[in-house]
This record gives C-alpha cells, sequence and structure tokens, in this order.
C-alpha cells in the first residue's frame, strides 16, 4: 500500500511559540526569526522529499513507503520529526543506531546518540 505522498504548506509546532521553549541567549524576537528560518528550511526539504519518493514510487517494482527515519544530529531539534511528518503525510521518526549495538560504560551522553549514526553504521558488518 502506498502512502499518499503530497507536502502541506502548514505552520506546526517548529514556528509556533507557544509550543516552543525560550531559546538560551536569544531575545523572543530572535528566537522566533530562529524558528521561522528553520520552519522555511523544512518546508523546502519536505518539498525535495516528497518529489524523490515520488519520483522513486514511479519506478517499476518500487515498495511502498511505510516511515521514514531521521538520523544525524538534527534528529534532537525539538518537533522536527512531528513537523516533517505533517508535512509529508508519512510516518516520520527519529532512527537508534543502538538498536543492535552494545554500548560501552563510556557512552553516558544518550541524547546525542544520534550523532553517531553514520559512523555506527559504517562499523556494522552484515
Amino acid at each position: 500500500m502506498r502512502a499518499c505522498l503530497a507536502p502541506v504548506e502548514q505552520d506546526g509546532a517548529l514556528a509556533d511559540p507557544a509550543h516552543a521553549d525560550a531559546l538560551e541567549g536569544l531575545t523572543e524576537e530572535q528566537g522566533n526569526r530562529a524558528r521561522e528560518a528553520v520552519r522555511r528550511q523544512l518546508q523546502s526539504f519536505a518539498r525535495e522529499l516528497v518529489s524523490s519518493l515520488q519520483f522513486y514510487q514511479s519506478q517499476p517494482d518500487s515498495l511502498g513507503i511505510a516511515e521514514i527515519v531521521l538520523t544525524g544530529g538534527s534528529v534532537h531539534l525539538r518537533g522536527l520529526a512531528e513537523e516533517l511528518q505533517a508535512l509529508v503525510g508519512v510516518s516520520v521518526r527519529p532512527g537508534d543506531p543502538l538498536t543492535r549495538v552494545k554500548v560501552g560504560k563510556k557512552v553516558r551522553d544518550a541524547e546525542q546518540i544520534g550523532s553517531l549514526a553514520i559512523a555506527i553504521g559504517l562499523g556494522i558488518e552484515d
């Protein structure tokens, strides 16, 4: 079953100051401008993503797209997965690069683990 892939232009959690914490070290106006800049870039990214996914799905024998998995440092932006999901109409979730990895005792900062996804992925042998 194929997902409906159509970008939706809307304001969401990233742009709504009522749903966002104050950004440390910025005035309210600066924080609002920063959120707006992120929102615009995310909308542009979502349009490009939808275009790529539509191209993929137009190919013979393409598979349906059930979800998008986010990795990398940007996955730590609060509201990113939800906003992207609203824009592309496909389930979006942060990836967990430690799913198949035994974590050493020295790895303590679980919040930043998403930034290690590429390094961990390169080290996995199937």
